[in-house]
């Protein structure tokens, strides 16, 4: 008979109240795995470490502090304010041989592999619509916009499901909320390279928690639904397993798609702050 595991200590730093206590729900329901209030750089106990602090300088010091231990990371999003950023943290993981992930909870709680089956069985997509509706509180803090914070998932999302971006046309209000100004709506037209279009909308405006997909072709059309409360916790669970079974096997594998996330980021803000229509092949320039 196999031996049980040992469990993991976990390590989350920098987590206002809320945060920390929705961390400390994901790990006490995920076998395997206990939270530690050490210091992280201290402490050889730790395997996991969740940076959660709320301005991106400390995030990305963090982050790269963390992976040049040899760590297991899961970072609040986004992980990295710049492509160059990103690229840096994904050199840092790979000699420290550091993992990292950063939050993205509709790529784990199985909304985005329900989305994939019910595109498959459509068939031939023609268009296809993605809305991501937050509560106005989730934005609160001012520290990052709703493309960044809780939308960074969404563009590679995209390109999983329907094909590499061609283009996008975009267009963001920013709020001042409280330091600084807070991007609370986005609203994109993309084209990619298959042939598939659709719109996307991301906002923080009223009460709904909820992402929702729909795509039509001519055998007919889907709409994958799914309440952000449910999936935000589930999501991270399913993270959290994800990180325990890579540091129990000792599977320093390459980082999630950061880079790719944090690049088309980029290009969907700067479509909207220069009011036009960017190709792919002006965003490789830029």
């Amino acid at each position: 008979m196999r031996a049980p595991s040992p469990s993991l200590a976990v390590a989350v730093i920098g987590a206002p109240a809320d945060v920390s206590a929705r961390h400390d729900a994901a790990i006490a329901a995920t076998s395997g795995l206990y939270r530690i209030n050490d210091d992280p750089t201290e402490s050889e106990r730790t395997s996991i470490v969740v940076i959660c602090h709320p301005h991106i300088e400390e995030r990305v010091f963090a982050c790269e502090q963390a992976l040049e231990q040899g760590r297991f990371v899961l970072c609040q999003a986004p992980p990295a304010a710049s492509a160059k950023q990103a690229r840096r943290l994904a050199h840092v993981a790979a000699t420290g041989r550091g993992v990292l992930q950063w939050e993205a909870p509709p790529l784990y709680s199985g909304f985005a592999d329900a989305a994939q089956r019910a595109v498959t069985n459509l068939g031939a997509v023609l268009y296809m619509r993605l809305q991501l509706l937050l509560p106005q509180s989730w934005l609160a803090d001012g520290s990052a916009g709703i493309i960044d914070s809780e939308g960074l998932w969404v563009l590679p999302f995209v390109e999983e499901i329907f094909g590499t971006l061609d283009s996008v046309a975009a267009h963001t209000r920013a709020l001042v909320r409280t330091e600084r100004a807070t991007e609370d709506i986005a609203l994109a037209h993309v084209e990619c390279i298959g042939g598939v279009e659709g719109t996307i909308e991301l906002h923080a405006l009223g009460e709904e928690a909820l992402v929702r997909l729909e795509a039509f072709g001519p055998r007919g059309s889907i709409r994958v639904e799914r309440d952000l409360h449910t999936e935000r916790l589930l999501g991270l669970r399913r993270q959290y397993q994800r990180l325990r079974e890579l540091a129990q096997a000792g599977d320093w594998r390459p980082m999630d798609n950061v880079v790719q996330a944090v690049t088309l980021a980029h290009w969907l803000r700067q479509s909207a702050r220069l009011g036009v229509r960017l190709h792919r092949r002006d965003q490789e320039r830029s």
